[in-house]
């Protein structure tokens, strides 16, 4: 009944915020069942599938909180993942712009996009990320080969030399 749904989502809640993915998972799937407009429930399934390595579970439930106008950073970041492993370059770079704009800005995410967005036919537009990459960490090889890419797809050889020289 209603009072055993409420206890599944408790509890679900509980085990995702002490770091017990497979419980939350198993309860929040129950909860869910009921209450599929649920936000919250879903962004603790996405970010409890993502946590125990199940991207294949991860993913419909990352769009599913994207559906229901999630706010939460960590949601448009791992959506912009999985979206950039399917190869859906277009929605990895909408995920991770909306990560960027409720305030994720590291290295990693401002990489990713750029991977994204190269991958998009934008090399223009993922130097920049890379280069933002590069400023919020330095020594970043992965920044700095992907930039050379990008400086590559432009036929900016100069640029390409100095990347891969450092």
């Amino acid at each position: 009944g209603e009072k055993e749904l409420e206890l599944f989502g408790k509890r679900g809640f509980s085990a995702y915020r002490v770091r017990k993915f497979e419980q939350a998972v198993a309860d929040l799937e129950k909860w869910v069942a009921a209450r599929s407009d649920d936000l919250a429930s879903a962004e603790a399934r996405a970010l409890s599938y993502t946590a125990l390595g199940k991207t294949d579970q991860a993913l419909p439930n990352l769009e599913r909180a994207l559906a229901l106008k999630t706010r939460d950073k960590e949601i448009f970041f791992e959506a912009g993942n999985g979206r950039l492993r399917a190869k859906n370059y277009t929605g990895a770079v909408e995920a991770y712009s909306q990560a960027i704009a409720n305030g994720l800005q590291t290295e990693i995410i401002y990489n990713n996009r750029g991977k994204a967005r190269l991958s998009n036919r934008q090399a223009a537009e993922s130097i920049e990320d890379f280069t933002r990459a590069l400023q919020l960490k330095a020594d970043y090889p992965e920044a700095l080969k992907n930039r050379a890419a990008a400086f590559f797809a432009m036929e900016n050889w100069a640029a390409v030399i100095k990347d891969a020289a450092i």
